[in-house]
């Protein structure tokens, strides 16, 4: 899993960015992405900048962020 989550100033061109670099060193590593988003899900105060998140998931866990649905007021389902 890869999250690029923008802190507020940052643009969504600059995530871009980010992510697809982020994206090809995972993949160039050997590493599949399976499951990725890119939006600001924890914002503070319109300061630059981003967070990073990665994680190893099992097939379980990809079934439920691609799959499953989910309400929460940041954070829908992803495949839908």
């Amino acid at each position: 899993m890869l999250i690029i989550n923008g802190v507020g100033a940052t643009t969504h061109m600059e995530l871009n960015i980010i992510f697809r670099k982020a994206y090809k060193e995972l993949e160039a590593r050997g590493l599949q992405v399976a499951v990725s988003r890119i939006q600001e899900i924890l914002t503070v105060q319109e300061q630059a900048g981003f967070q990073m998140i990665m994680a190893i998931l099992d097939e379980d866990h990809i079934d439920y962020l691609k799959n499953k649905r989910a309400d929460a007021p940041y954070w829908t389902t992803i495949g839908k």
